[in-house]
């Protein structure tokens, strides 16, 4: 469900820069260029000048090998763009 309600909102998006100045999501409005990270979510969602609301998330989470003692920090959508993503912190 919240896979689909994504994808509606998108599409809304998209449909306020073709007809309309700027993108709207979650009922904010956004000028070309910026961004924000919908509520409760570790995504980054940016406004561009070509019609397409961009949608960029966490990067591909690290492996770890059995050797290494590391501590996995889960994503946390709570936290700001950048620092909610997962981290994994190893001992040198």
């Amino acid at each position: 469900m919240q896979a689909l309600k994504l994808v509606v909102c998108l599409v809304v998006m998209w449909a306020s820069v073709v007809f309309g100045a700027g993108c709207e999501f979650e009922g904010k409005q956004l000028k070309v260029g910026e961004w924000m990270q919908p509520k409760d979510k570790c995504l980054k969602l940016e406004c561009k000048a070509d019609g397409v609301a961009a949608m960029g998330g966490c990067p591909a989470p690290v492996v770890i090998l059995p050797t290494q003692k590391c501590t996995r920090i889960e994503e946390d959508g709570t936290k700001p763009w950048g620092s909610c993503c997962e981290q994994v912190i190893c001992e040198a």
